[in-house]
């Protein structure tokens, strides 16, 4: 089986990402033809545009809080607290606080391919992407009055300021058929999540012995005894 275990603090400035000035960094810690999973980190308060995944993909904090928003539902996760999001489903992040640390795992077709723009952003934008005269005096209705309203506010200003500047995006914007499997998980004890996909699983253990963080992955069987379908299942966001 694959397996890796590394503490985590010890060299902080290898392991987690350097921040960027806009404030976050990212690294991808393994990636195999079966998972990829990523470290993330920000150094203050902010949001996520709107995007996409390819594969379904877990999230797990670490420090700090991080609100997740879709269309259905605004969740906010805690350290130790974990969720699932669906390929093809439009989401967003906000950091309300000034650090925050998570880790991610994708699994299946397309986990280790680029975030996608939601349709409807590409669809706001594919008449005007290459004018920058129209972009520039562009703009968009909102409404205040629920979270994914002024996500998809910022999201839209965000791409229009990328566009006219231009500056690197880290969503690619094209629309691409997802070809996925749902990805199920449980969390097995006080620090080790197990996550699946079809017959591939990866188990996940995240703990901080006598203050030093460490983090383990490894491949594991997926009919395994030791994974205990009365677990407790890991949220999958609406």
């Amino acid at each position: 089986m694959d397996e890796q275990t590394l503490p985590l603090g010890m060299m902080p400035q290898e392991l987690w990402p350097k921040i960027g000035e806009q404030g976050h960094g990212v690294v991808r810690w393994r990636e195999t033809d079966t998972y990829e999973l990523l470290l993330h980190a920000h150094a203050r308060p902010g949001y996520i545009p709107l995007h996409i995944h390819q594969a379904d993909r877990f999230y797990l904090v670490v420090k700090g809080t991080l609100t997740v928003i879709s269309q259905k539902s605004c969740v906010t996760l805690e350290p130790g607290a974990s969720v699932i999001i669906r390929a093809g489903q439009s989401h967003g992040f906000m950091m309300p606080e000034e650090v925050v640390r998570y880790i991610t795992i994708s699994m299946g077709p397309g986990h280790a391919a680029p975030n996608l723009l939601p349709a409807h952003i590409q669809k706001i934008f594919a008449s005007m992407a290459h004018d920058p005269s129209t972009l520039r005096t562009f703009t968009h209705t909102h409404q205040w009055n629920d979270p994914y309203s002024e996500i998809e506010h910022h999201t839209i200003e965000w791409v229009r300021s990328s566009l006219l500047a231009p500056v690197p995006s880290p969503f690619v914007f094209e629309q691409r058929e997802l070809q996925t499997f749902p990805m199920r998980g449980w969390q097995v004890g006080e620090h080790t999540w197990i996550i699946k996909v079809r017959h591939r699983a990866v188990s996940l253990t995240y703990e901080e012995p006598e203050g030093v963080p460490r983090l383990r992955v490894r491949e594991v069987f997926a009919f395994s005894p030791g994974l205990d379908r009365k677990d407790p299942r890991i949220t999958i966001l609406k």
